[in-house]
Protein backbone atom coordinates (compact mmCIF):
# COMPACT_ATOMS: atom_id res chain seq x y z
CA UNK A 1 0.00 0.00 0.00
CA UNK A 2 2.77 2.43 1.01
CA UNK A 3 4.64 1.60 -2.22
CA UNK A 4 1.66 2.75 -4.30
CA UNK A 5 1.75 6.17 -2.63
CA UNK A 6 5.24 6.87 -3.97
CA UNK A 7 5.38 8.01 -7.62
CA UNK A 8 7.03 5.47 -9.93
CA UNK A 9 9.71 7.98 -11.02
CA UNK A 10 10.83 8.53 -7.41
CA UNK A 11 10.88 4.77 -6.74
CA UNK A 12 13.09 4.20 -9.79
CA UNK A 13 15.43 7.06 -8.84
CA UNK A 14 15.81 5.72 -5.30
CA UNK A 15 16.37 2.15 -6.47
CA UNK A 16 19.02 3.25 -8.98
CA UNK A 17 20.78 5.37 -6.34
CA UNK A 18 20.98 2.34 -4.02
CA UNK A 19 22.41 0.22 -6.84
CA UNK A 20 24.93 2.92 -7.71
CA UNK A 21 26.09 2.87 -4.09
CA UNK A 22 26.57 -0.88 -4.27
CA UNK A 23 28.63 -0.43 -7.44
CA UNK A 24 30.89 2.05 -5.66
CA UNK A 25 31.38 -0.37 -2.78
CA UNK A 26 32.18 -3.09 -5.30
CA UNK A 27 34.97 -1.00 -6.85
CA UNK A 28 36.45 -0.36 -3.40
CA UNK A 29 36.69 -4.05 -2.60
CA UNK A 30 40.23 -5.33 -2.63
CA UNK A 31 40.86 -8.64 -4.38
CA UNK A 32 41.03 -11.29 -1.68
CA UNK A 33 44.55 -11.94 -0.47
CA UNK A 34 45.08 -15.69 -0.32
CA UNK A 35 48.17 -15.17 1.83
CA UNK A 36 45.95 -14.22 4.73
CA UNK A 37 43.16 -16.70 3.97
CA UNK A 38 42.59 -19.38 6.56
CA UNK A 39 43.03 -22.88 5.15
CA UNK A 40 40.31 -25.47 5.63
CA UNK A 41 41.19 -29.15 5.97
CA UNK A 42 39.17 -32.22 5.08
CA UNK A 43 39.13 -35.21 7.44
CA UNK A 44 37.14 -37.46 5.09
CA UNK A 45 38.61 -39.92 2.56
CA UNK A 46 39.31 -38.29 -0.82
CA UNK A 47 36.38 -38.45 -3.24
CA UNK A 48 34.62 -36.48 -5.93
CA UNK A 49 32.11 -35.35 -3.33
CA UNK A 50 34.72 -33.88 -1.01
CA UNK A 51 36.09 -31.84 -3.93
CA UNK A 52 32.60 -30.62 -4.85
CA UNK A 53 31.89 -29.74 -1.21
CA UNK A 54 34.71 -27.18 -1.20
CA UNK A 55 32.12 -24.96 -2.89
CA UNK A 56 29.08 -26.38 -1.16
CA UNK A 57 26.09 -24.06 -1.38
CA UNK A 58 27.34 -22.23 -4.48
CA UNK A 59 26.63 -24.84 -7.18
CA UNK A 60 23.66 -24.34 -9.47
CA UNK A 61 24.19 -27.45 -11.63
CA UNK A 62 23.33 -31.04 -10.77
CA UNK A 63 25.98 -33.45 -12.07
CA UNK A 64 24.85 -36.36 -14.27
CA UNK A 65 23.78 -39.38 -12.16
CA UNK A 66 26.74 -41.44 -13.40
CA UNK A 67 29.08 -39.44 -11.16
CA UNK A 68 27.17 -40.18 -7.95
CA UNK A 69 27.65 -36.74 -6.40
CA UNK A 70 25.45 -33.98 -5.00
CA UNK A 71 25.91 -30.37 -6.05
CA UNK A 72 23.22 -28.04 -7.45
CA UNK A 73 19.70 -28.73 -8.70
CA UNK A 74 19.53 -27.56 -12.32
CA UNK A 75 19.85 -30.10 -15.12
CA UNK A 76 22.54 -28.01 -16.82
CA UNK A 77 24.60 -30.95 -18.10
CA UNK A 78 21.75 -31.65 -20.54
CA UNK A 79 21.56 -28.14 -21.95
CA UNK A 80 18.84 -27.72 -24.58
CA UNK A 81 20.94 -25.06 -26.33
CA UNK A 82 23.76 -27.54 -26.93
CA UNK A 83 21.32 -30.16 -28.21
CA UNK A 84 19.74 -27.62 -30.55
CA UNK A 85 23.10 -26.46 -31.94
CA UNK A 86 24.18 -30.07 -32.44
CA UNK A 87 21.15 -30.56 -34.66
CA UNK A 88 21.79 -27.39 -36.68
CA UNK A 89 25.53 -27.75 -37.31
CA UNK A 90 26.20 -29.98 -40.36
CA UNK A 91 28.10 -32.62 -38.36
CA UNK A 92 27.11 -31.55 -34.90
CA UNK A 93 30.14 -30.95 -32.69
CA UNK A 94 32.12 -33.84 -34.17
CA UNK A 95 35.80 -32.95 -34.61
CA UNK A 96 35.27 -29.22 -33.93
CA UNK A 97 37.71 -26.90 -32.22
CA UNK A 98 35.70 -24.71 -29.84
CA UNK A 99 36.44 -21.57 -27.86
CA UNK A 100 33.98 -21.21 -24.98
CA UNK A 101 33.63 -17.79 -23.38
CA UNK A 102 32.70 -17.97 -19.71
CA UNK A 103 32.15 -21.69 -19.04
CA UNK A 104 30.73 -21.04 -15.54
CA UNK A 105 30.41 -24.59 -14.13
CA UNK A 106 31.76 -26.25 -17.30
CA UNK A 107 28.57 -28.18 -18.04
CA UNK A 108 28.51 -27.17 -21.71
CA UNK A 109 32.25 -27.91 -21.89
CA UNK A 110 31.41 -31.44 -20.77
CA UNK A 111 28.66 -31.73 -23.38
CA UNK A 112 30.92 -30.58 -26.22
CA UNK A 113 33.36 -33.39 -25.46
CA UNK A 114 30.60 -35.96 -25.09
CA UNK A 115 29.31 -34.93 -28.52
CA UNK A 116 32.68 -35.39 -30.20
CA UNK A 117 34.49 -32.03 -30.08
CA UNK A 118 38.15 -32.41 -30.94
CA UNK A 119 39.42 -29.54 -28.81
CA UNK A 120 37.80 -27.19 -26.31
CA UNK A 121 39.38 -24.10 -24.77
CA UNK A 122 37.30 -22.35 -22.11
CA UNK A 123 38.19 -18.93 -20.68
CA UNK A 124 36.72 -17.87 -17.32
CA UNK A 125 37.34 -14.54 -15.54
CA UNK A 126 35.69 -15.36 -12.20
CA UNK A 127 38.15 -17.04 -9.85
CA UNK A 128 35.33 -18.86 -8.06
CA UNK A 129 33.83 -20.19 -11.28
CA UNK A 130 37.25 -21.12 -12.65
CA UNK A 131 38.02 -23.22 -9.58
CA UNK A 132 34.60 -24.87 -9.77
CA UNK A 133 35.26 -25.66 -13.44
CA UNK A 134 38.55 -27.29 -12.41
CA UNK A 135 36.60 -29.46 -9.96
CA UNK A 136 34.24 -30.43 -12.79
CA UNK A 137 37.26 -31.30 -14.91
CA UNK A 138 38.67 -33.54 -12.19
CA UNK A 139 35.35 -35.22 -11.39
CA UNK A 140 34.33 -35.88 -14.99
CA UNK A 141 37.73 -36.35 -16.65
CA UNK A 142 37.46 -33.43 -19.07
CA UNK A 143 40.30 -32.99 -21.55
CA UNK A 144 39.44 -29.32 -22.16
CA UNK A 145 41.94 -26.56 -21.57
CA UNK A 146 40.61 -24.22 -18.88
CA UNK A 147 42.13 -20.75 -18.76
CA UNK A 148 41.72 -18.14 -16.03
CA UNK A 149 41.50 -14.55 -17.17
CA UNK A 150 39.53 -12.00 -19.18
CA UNK A 151 38.36 -13.46 -22.47
CA UNK A 152 38.37 -10.05 -24.19
CA UNK A 153 42.07 -9.74 -23.40
CA UNK A 154 42.53 -13.30 -24.64
CA UNK A 155 40.80 -12.49 -27.93
CA UNK A 156 42.90 -9.35 -28.31
CA UNK A 157 46.06 -11.46 -27.98
CA UNK A 158 45.76 -13.04 -31.45
CA UNK A 159 44.58 -16.53 -30.41
CA UNK A 160 44.37 -19.39 -32.96
CA UNK A 161 41.29 -19.64 -35.16
CA UNK A 162 38.57 -22.05 -34.09
CA UNK A 163 35.67 -23.77 -35.82
CA UNK A 164 33.14 -22.37 -33.33
CA UNK A 165 32.96 -19.69 -30.64
CA UNK A 166 30.40 -20.48 -27.95
CA UNK A 167 29.26 -17.19 -26.41
CA UNK A 168 26.40 -18.17 -24.14
CA UNK A 169 25.38 -15.63 -21.53
CA UNK A 170 28.23 -13.20 -22.18
CA UNK A 171 27.13 -10.57 -24.72
CA UNK A 172 24.67 -8.93 -22.32
CA UNK A 173 27.33 -8.89 -19.60
CA UNK A 174 29.76 -6.98 -21.82
CA UNK A 175 30.66 -3.31 -21.35
CA UNK A 176 31.44 -3.14 -25.09
CA UNK A 177 29.34 -5.76 -26.91
CA UNK A 178 30.20 -4.43 -30.38
CA UNK A 179 33.90 -4.78 -29.67
CA UNK A 180 33.28 -8.31 -28.43
CA UNK A 181 31.51 -9.19 -31.67
CA UNK A 182 34.45 -7.74 -33.61
CA UNK A 183 36.92 -9.92 -31.74
CA UNK A 184 34.80 -13.05 -32.16
CA UNK A 185 34.49 -12.39 -35.89
CA UNK A 186 38.27 -12.26 -36.11
CA UNK A 187 38.83 -15.90 -35.14
CA UNK A 188 35.84 -17.88 -36.42
CA UNK A 189 33.18 -18.18 -39.08
CA UNK A 190 30.59 -19.70 -36.74
CA UNK A 191 29.32 -18.33 -33.43
CA UNK A 192 26.60 -19.44 -31.04
CA UNK A 193 25.09 -16.66 -28.94
CA UNK A 194 22.61 -16.81 -26.10
CA UNK A 195 21.78 -13.36 -24.84
CA UNK A 196 19.22 -11.04 -23.35
CA UNK A 197 18.30 -8.00 -25.43
CA UNK A 198 16.61 -4.67 -24.85
CA UNK A 199 13.08 -3.94 -26.04
CA UNK A 200 11.46 -0.55 -25.44
CA UNK A 201 7.97 -2.02 -25.84
CA UNK A 202 8.56 -4.68 -23.20
CA UNK A 203 10.34 -2.20 -20.93
CA UNK A 204 7.21 -0.09 -20.69
CA UNK A 205 5.17 -3.08 -19.53
CA UNK A 206 7.76 -4.58 -17.14
CA UNK A 207 8.89 -1.72 -14.90
CA UNK A 208 10.56 -3.91 -12.27
CA UNK A 209 12.70 -5.96 -14.66
CA UNK A 210 13.75 -2.81 -16.48
CA UNK A 211 14.33 -0.67 -13.39
CA UNK A 212 17.96 -1.82 -13.53
CA UNK A 213 18.52 0.24 -16.69
CA UNK A 214 20.08 3.69 -16.47
CA UNK A 215 19.19 5.58 -19.68
CA UNK A 216 21.44 8.54 -18.79
CA UNK A 217 24.44 6.21 -19.26
CA UNK A 218 23.37 4.82 -22.63
CA UNK A 219 25.82 5.06 -25.52
CA UNK A 220 25.17 5.67 -29.21
CA UNK A 221 27.31 3.84 -31.79
CA UNK A 222 27.22 3.64 -35.57
CA UNK A 223 27.77 0.42 -37.51
CA UNK A 224 27.76 0.61 -41.31
CA UNK A 225 25.70 3.79 -41.15
CA UNK A 226 23.20 2.32 -38.69
CA UNK A 227 22.75 4.11 -35.39
CA UNK A 228 22.67 1.74 -32.42
CA UNK A 229 21.81 2.57 -28.83
CA UNK A 230 23.59 0.53 -26.18
CA UNK A 231 21.40 0.39 -23.08
CA UNK A 232 23.25 0.60 -19.76
CA UNK A 233 22.14 -1.91 -17.15
CA UNK A 234 23.49 -2.06 -13.59
CA UNK A 235 23.78 -5.30 -11.64
CA UNK A 236 22.90 -3.95 -8.22
CA UNK A 237 24.08 -7.07 -6.41
CA UNK A 238 27.21 -8.37 -4.77
CA UNK A 239 29.22 -10.93 -6.71
CA UNK A 240 29.01 -13.86 -4.35
CA UNK A 241 28.21 -17.54 -4.51
CA UNK A 242 26.33 -18.40 -7.69
CA UNK A 243 26.74 -14.96 -9.31
CA UNK A 244 27.26 -15.41 -13.06
CA UNK A 245 27.55 -11.84 -14.34
CA UNK A 246 30.41 -9.81 -15.75
CA UNK A 247 33.43 -8.26 -14.04
CA UNK A 248 32.16 -4.66 -14.11
CA UNK A 249 29.26 -3.21 -12.13
CA UNK A 250 27.28 -2.63 -15.30
CA UNK A 251 26.89 -3.86 -18.88
CA UNK A 252 25.31 -2.69 -22.12
CA UNK A 253 22.37 -4.51 -23.64
CA UNK A 254 21.77 -4.30 -27.38
CA UNK A 255 18.45 -4.36 -29.19
CA UNK A 256 17.65 -7.56 -31.10
CA UNK A 257 17.67 -6.00 -34.57
CA UNK A 258 20.97 -4.29 -33.80
CA UNK A 259 22.59 -7.57 -32.76
CA UNK A 260 21.65 -9.17 -36.05
CA UNK A 261 22.67 -6.08 -38.03
CA UNK A 262 26.07 -5.96 -36.31
CA UNK A 263 26.69 -9.62 -37.12
CA UNK A 264 25.65 -9.21 -40.75
CA UNK A 265 28.01 -6.24 -41.03
CA UNK A 266 30.78 -8.62 -39.99
CA UNK A 267 29.83 -11.16 -42.63
CA UNK A 268 27.58 -13.45 -40.55
CA UNK A 269 24.68 -13.49 -42.97
CA UNK A 270 23.31 -16.95 -42.13
CA UNK A 271 21.50 -16.56 -38.79
CA UNK A 272 19.30 -19.34 -37.41
CA UNK A 273 17.31 -18.56 -34.28
CA UNK A 274 16.72 -21.49 -31.95
CA UNK A 275 14.49 -19.69 -29.45
CA UNK A 276 13.20 -16.19 -28.80
CA UNK A 277 11.60 -15.53 -25.42
CA UNK A 278 10.42 -11.89 -25.20
CA UNK A 279 8.51 -12.69 -22.01
CA UNK A 280 11.51 -13.92 -20.04
CA UNK A 281 11.17 -12.51 -16.48
CA UNK A 282 14.81 -11.37 -16.54
CA UNK A 283 14.33 -9.56 -19.83
CA UNK A 284 13.79 -10.69 -23.44
CA UNK A 285 16.19 -13.47 -24.40
CA UNK A 286 17.14 -15.52 -27.44
CA UNK A 287 19.72 -17.95 -28.71
CA UNK A 288 20.93 -18.42 -32.25
CA UNK A 289 23.72 -19.66 -34.48
CA UNK A 290 25.38 -17.22 -36.91
CA UNK A 291 27.58 -18.32 -39.78
CA UNK A 292 29.73 -16.50 -42.28
CA UNK A 293 28.97 -17.78 -45.77
CA UNK A 294 32.02 -17.50 -48.02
Amino acid sequence: MFRRLIPRGIRLWTWRAVRRGRQVLQTLRVRRDVRSAEASYCAEPPSSQTAIDIFKGTWTSAFPPEYGVTAGTLDSFDDVRVRWAAGVLPRGFTDLSILELGPYEAYTTWQFERLGAREVTAVEASDLNFLKALVVKEVTGLRARLLFGDFVSYLEGDPPRVDLVWASGVLYHSTDPLRLLDLIAGITGVVFIHTHYYSAEIASSSPHAFSFFEPARDEIRRVDGREMRLHCRAYGQLKRGAFSGGPAGYAFWMEKADIFAALRARGFTDIQVGADDPGNPNGPAMFFLARRIS
